[in-house]
């Protein structure tokens, strides 16, 4: 797929773009809803507000874990360098797949947590079918495969 000029960075490697990268975001968001939800209940520097833990009952411990492979690849977006570690380089080869594989054991939480009536059927529902959606993305758009095929300092085409 041909891109433009500015979907390369200084080093000439594809941008995740807004898309991937909104994406990644959602994925993993059940491990920002409690700094999210921390940020949101500070009241100010007088104000001495208590701390909202809620977030620790309404989101199952499954879906946390599920988000951590995500979270791990916005990690590895923010570090991609030539200096980054093998670590770095392999989470990111594997970030692609990472992101599928978190996308599916978020399905299979929502079905099981519709048996399990935890949440609204219609808010499953819409969860579900955005999903769905950014599953066909990362299995169908070129962006995702090209993206996680380059790395800063490695001479693999993309």
């Amino acid at each position: 797929m041909n891109y433009d000029l500015e979907d390369f960075n200084d080093d000439g490697l594809l941008l995740p773009g807004t898309f991937l990268t909104l994406v990644t975001f959602y994925i993993g968001r059940f491990l920002f809803f409690g700094p999210l939800s921390l940020l949101a209940s500070n009241r100010g520097f007088s104000g001495g507000g208590s701390l909202d833990l809620s977030f620790l009952t309404d989101v199952s411990p499954l879906a946390m874990f599920s988000s951590i492979p995500a979270a791990i690849v916005i990690y590895a977006m923010l570090a991609r360098s030539p200096a980054s570690s093998a670590f770095i380089k392999t989470l990111w080869k594997w970030g692609k797949l990472e992101l599928i594989v978190c996308l599916m054991i978020q399905m299979a939480i929502l079905v099981y947590e519709f048996d399990q009536s935890a949440i609204d059927w219609p808010v499953q529902l819409a969860f579900g079918t955005i999903n769905v959606f950014f599953l066909l993305y990362l299995f169908s758009s070129s962006r995702p495969k090209d993206v996680f095929a380059q790395f800063p300092g490695d001479d693999r085409p993309a």
